[in-house]
């Protein structure tokens, strides 16, 4: 138990860090309301349960977030 204390200063920031990382990704899924590959409310839940290292938000980013449509400048 005592070497689990001596690490507690060093894990705090990690898993403040990792919160943090995880309710920016829910709060992007939250405002899209099209996400790839699976629905929005799918992608929630994969991001809550694997958010073990950041594993399920990782995963939002590289496969379930939509890219930004590209606007045209011309108006056609």
């Amino acid at each position: 138990m005592e070497e689990f204390i001596k690490y507690i200063p060093f894990l705090i920031p990690l898993v403040i860090i990792q919160f943090g990382f995880m309710a920016y990704v829910i709060i992007d899924i939250l405002k899209k309301k099209k996400t790839k590959n699976f629905s929005p409310l799918i992608w929630i839940v994969i991001v809550v349960l694997l958010s073990n290292l950041c594993l399920g938000a990782v995963l939002y980013l590289i496969f379930g977030r939509m890219e930004a449509e590209a606007k045209d400048d011309d108006g056609i």
